[in-house]
């Protein structure tokens, strides 16, 4: 009976008025105690103010609907083919809304509503995961701030790939406890590049030593991460190195002068299939045929050996008395030793690689320094406390 009077009132009552009872209508749908007969008509009343003229009217349904699980389907829908102001409020925050739907609203719709999905609370990982494809950054940013996303380690993958140079959110990945290893590589990867862009376009630099300068950037990087992560993390890592063709005779070099041996021993793992222990077993004797078989069988240059050679005598007999927790004098002691014993070949190849230890030992040293000065201050300024 109410509902009846209600039909009559709506077609002639101011629209600030229908807008009021408009939401208590709603109100009432879901909380009071109606009758089947009185919830029919209810429905059918909302139903009918989907086509109200007045937009603030079809907004008061929508404040209401659109929290509710149990509102009808066909409001919600109608609701999302309204006005973008009305529709945006369905989107944002209907749990009629199926993953499917969100799915396609993403591929379809435009920024604003992008945005309203990727604030959604409780959003899926599917729905996180289309984000990730074909949003833009502003909206992959968004998806990251939202704490009630399901954001999966492969999504994460993607967005690394897709946006990893931006600062801030490499920034929000990077917060995520389940980042994988080689999306933490690929943006360093980006990051040395965007550097290496930066100085040939301020030309500062010639084309041939950007690139140069980037490698050189991305590996020492590459290395530092080595220092954060575990043994198990290895094979994702040197499988993302692997396949991004990172992986390079002289990443590998510098990461046996830096005492990353295991990482080593898994990357010629990974390269020759030849079993992990195999590998460690016979890198205790660098003459042994065995060994350079298995490091021809992982595709590493001919003439690089004898450098590599020199590196295993020198890591066995100098790894044992060094320590490896003090990484600027293990780096700075171990590279000495391998140029004291380095014989130039010759070629093009071993140039490079013996230019390559120099600057390593130059770097090294550098770095040992800026690491002293910084311990002496904080040293100071502690004493000065």
């Amino acid at each position: 009976m109410i509902v009846e009077q209600f039909f009559q009132w709506v077609t002639t009552a101011p629209a600030d008025k229908r807008a009021k009872a408009t939401r208590a209508l709603a109100e009432a749908f879901f909380v009071s105690d109606m009758s089947e007969d009185d919830r029919s008509a209810a429905e059918a009343a909302m139903t009918f103010l989907l086509d109200d003229p007045d937009r603030e009217v079809r907004k008061a349904l929508a404040s209401v609907v659109v929290h509710r699980q149990e509102a009808p389907r066909h409001i919600i829908l109608g609701l999302m083919d309204d006005e973008d102001e009305v529709s945006l409020m369905a989107v944002a925050h209907s749990p009629v809304l199926i993953d499917s739907e969100l799915v396609d609203l993403v591929a379809m719709r435009e920024l604003p509503f992008q945005l309203a999905i990727a604030r959604r609370r409780n959003l899926s990982a599917g729905v996180a995961a289309a984000i990730s494809e074909v949003a833009s950054l502003q909206v992959c940013i968004v998806l990251l701030q939202n704490e009630d996303a399901v954001v999966l380690s492969r999504t994460l993958y993607r967005l690394s790939e897709r946006f990893g140079e931006n600062d801030t959110l490499r920034a929000l990945l990077l917060k995520r406890p389940n980042l994988p290893i080689a999306a933490r590589q690929m943006m360093i990867a980006k990051m040395s590049e965007a550097l290496g862009n930066r100085a040939v376009q301020s030309a500062q630099m010639q084309y041939d030593q950007a690139v140069d300068a980037t490698r050189e950037a991305r590996d020492r990087a590459t290395l530092t991460l080595l220092r954060t992560i575990s043994t198990d993390e290895l094979p994702e890592l040197i499988e993302h190195l692997r396949q991004t063709e990172q992986l390079t005779t002289v990443l590998l070099l510098r990461a046996i002068c830096a005492g990353k041996i295991d990482f080593f021993i898994e990357a010629l793992t990974v390269l020759s299939g030849v079993n992990h222990k195999r590998i460690a077993a016979l890198l205790t004797d660098s003459s042994s045929r065995a060994l350079k078989t298995v490091y021809h069988r992982a595709g590493l240059p001919e003439e690089a050996y004898p450098a590599f050679s020199i590196a295993f005598d020198v890591y066995v007999e100098e790894g044992v008395v060094l320590d490896v927790s003090d990484q600027y004098r293990f780096t700075r002691i171990m590279i000495e030793r391998i140029l004291e014993r380095y014989k130039l070949a010759g070629s093009s190849e071993i140039d490079e690689i013996l230019s390559m230890l120099r600057r390593f030992a130059s770097e090294t040293a550098r770095d040992a320094a800026r690491d002293y000065v910084n311990n002496q201050i904080d040293h100071l300024q502690i004493s000065a406390a």
